[in-house]
């Protein structure tokens, strides 16, 4: 798989870090939120701890395809690449990442312009 060039923009990880919250922070918690679902085997990771690696690669199959033998769904059929790929943008930068960061980055507009750190 390769990754797209610049991958890591403010742009994209801010269209990630947007896409986690509505998607993802329920299973996978955020900084200050505990996930809501429970009784999920094997229990979905925290996916912003510090130190986890979230290989841009492989977060990206993961999101696409699922993982079998989780609860983790496919999510290839209800997002574009390109917003797969924000997750993966944002995943990979903001491991270890503080609630208010997580809030700031998660809540910002962006006007469409690519913007890069």
């Amino acid at each position: 798989m390769e990754i797209p060039a610049n991958l890591e923009t403010l742009q994209a990880e801010q269209a990630g870090a947007r896409l986690f919250r509505q998607n993802c922070v329920s299973c996978h918690g955020s900084p200050g939120v505990p996930a809501s679902v429970q009784g999920l085997k094997p229990e979905p990771p925290n996916l912003l701890r510090a130190g986890r690696r979230n290989d841009p690669a492989q977060v990206f199959g993961k999101i696409k395809n699922g993982i079998p033998g989780t609860a983790m769904p496919a999510w290839g059929d209800q997002l574009p690449d390109q917003s797969i790929w924000a997750l993966a943008a944002f995943l990979h930068h903001s491991r270890g990442i503080s609630k208010g960061d997580f809030d700031a980055l998660s809540s910002a507009e962006t006007d469409g312009s690519p913007k890069s750190r």
